[in-house]
């Protein structure tokens, strides 16, 4: 017969598997990953301190019941029985241990196996999910050029000064890797929206309208699709095979079998920690950080622990802010340092276009893309502030700078070609104080759009135009709709 003290291990042990593996899995953490392997054994070392500790049955009872309060908040009730399941198993779990002192403990922890376990070795998906084109285009009716076209989510104007904004030292090294690469930098492009689905949508309708998209049912793979794809449409009928990179927000690719489309989620990147390196330390504070958030925040809102974990976090100096994925950042720009050996290999009549979410909040990373340590980390400013945090600018500056130098190398992969149509753009501003009423025109709508092709002279032009129409113009011109095949 079991002790005492062994059948409250095992009960920590299995609600613990219970609590974080199925949760791991949600953020792509998969199996022989370093995050799960290392989250199952702490749940046993944890389980097995827990069980030491808490000897007295009452306090045993009352953590176990918090923990199962925890876990059933996290996978299966609404926002508002959230505080009745709190008190129910907080006051209900020492009843069942006093009176089952053998029998419960047991069956949390089987339970707790069998709920949690099969997530240990479930596999976690690539970060790109491709549809392959099933009709190529024909050989003989491809167009003499290559198209590359690359947008940079949030990024702001690099010219642009305004009451809001403080001077941030070196952001002129954005606008060096347009005009240094022979590009017609447009340093102040205005989108018609602020919203990524309403800007980049009119994008690809090649007109102002800011409505050109649908929202989809929730079992769809996005949760918008552009509607009228006019982009897409002009690229296939001017002789181009297109290739699409995107988000799972906004579906840019056509229904058409010539295109090509590969899209990747912007919340559950979180396997993508191995890009980090082998950090033990930190890989583990981030899904650390990846959990509490959505715990706090996202879709399991845990009313008995935010503000314990908010009033923590203040004692340890980082800014909580809502639910952002920090790895959507970096598999971006790993994304971002893949496509030099991509746009090396274009032909004339492949085209390519990637929506990537750089210099996208949060701003984690310094000017070398190394990650800040977490009381440097920056978000937007939350809603109802009211005065300025410069160090948010600072710190969006210092993630653009890294994208840009990043950047650079893809441009460095295709200079000297003449047969490459090149566009580089915004969606929108930065956003930094969108939910705020210090909001602005420039911060939320402010970008850049830079393009280099056969025709066009370079330089950088400073007077303030429309992002969408400015676009559709040199679409227009580059890729006139007469002369389509």
């Amino acid at each position: 017969m079991m002790t005492p003290t062994r059948l409250r291990i095992l009960a920590f042990s299995g609600i613990l598997i219970a609590i974080f593996l199925p949760h791991l899995t949600d953020f792509n953490y998969g199996f022989g990953s370093y995050e799960m392997i290392a989250f199952t054994a702490g749940a046993f070392v944890i389980g097995t301190l827990l069980g030491m500790i808490c000897r007295i049955q009452i306090i045993f009872g009352f953590v176990l019941g918090y923990l199962i309060y925890v876990f059933v908040d996290s996978y299966f009730l609404e926002p508002r029985w959230a505080i009745s399941c709190l008190l129910i198993c907080y006051f209900l779990t020492p009843v069942l241990v006093r009176h089952i002192p053998n029998g419960f403990p047991l069956v949390v922890f089987v339970f707790g196996c069998v709920f949690g376990l099969p997530s240990f070795f479930a596999p976690s998906d690539p970060f790109l999910v491709n549809r392959e084109a099933e009709v190529a285009v024909v050989s003989s009716d491809r167009a003499e050029v290559a198209y590359l076209h690359i947008i940079l989510d949030e990024q702001l104007s690099p010219i642009v000064d305004h009451p809001t904004m403080p001077p941030v030292v070196g952001r002129e090294e954005v606008i060096e890797t347009y005009l240094v690469h022979d590009f017609r930098l447009y340093g102040r492009a205005d989108s018609v929206a602020q919203e990524t689905y309403q800007a980049v949508s009119a994008i690809f309708g090649l007109s102002e309208n800011d409505d050109n998209h649908i929202k989809q049912p929730e079992d769809n793979p996005y949760i918008y699709v552009v509607d009228d794809n006019q982009l897409v449409q002009r690229l296939l009928d001017s002789g181009f095979a297109p290739t699409i990179i995107g988000s799972n927000y906004l579906g840019l690719c056509s229904e058409d079998p010539r295109v090509t489309c590969r899209r990747y989620a912007m919340n559950d990147m979180m396997a993508g920690a191995e890009l980090m390196g082998w950090r033990p330390f930190r890989r583990l504070q981030y899904a650390m950080i990846a959990l509490s958030n959505n715990y706090i925040w996202g879709s399991r809102l845990l009313i008995g622990y935010r503000g314990p974990a908010i009033l923590m976090s203040r004692l340890f100096g980082w800014q909580y802010q809502p639910y952002e994925s920090m790895m959507a950042t970096v598999t971006n720009l790993s994304l971002l340092e893949g496509l030099p050996a991509t746009v090396a290999g274009l032909e004339r009549g492949d085209a390519l276009i990637a929506h990537l979410l750089v210099p996208h909040r949060p701003f984690v990373l310094d000017r070398d893309c190394s990650f800040n340590d977490l009381p440097d980390w920056r978000y937007p400013l939350f809603r109802h502030t009211t005065q300025l945090d410069p160090s948010s600018y600072e710190a969006f500056w210092d993630q653009s700078i890294c994208t840009h130098r990043r950047l650079t190398d893809v441009l460095e992969a295709v200079e000297g070609r003449d047969d490459l149509i090149i566009i580089v753009h915004g969606d929108h501003g930065s956003r930094i104080l969108s939910k705020t009423e210090m909001n602005t025109h420039v911060d939320s709508r402010a970008t850049l759009l830079a393009v280099r092709a056969p025709g066009i002279e370079h330089g950088l032009m400073s007077s303030t135009v429309s992002l969408q129409a400015r676009f559709a113009d040199i679409i227009g011109y580059l890729l006139p709709a007469d002369q389509a095949n």
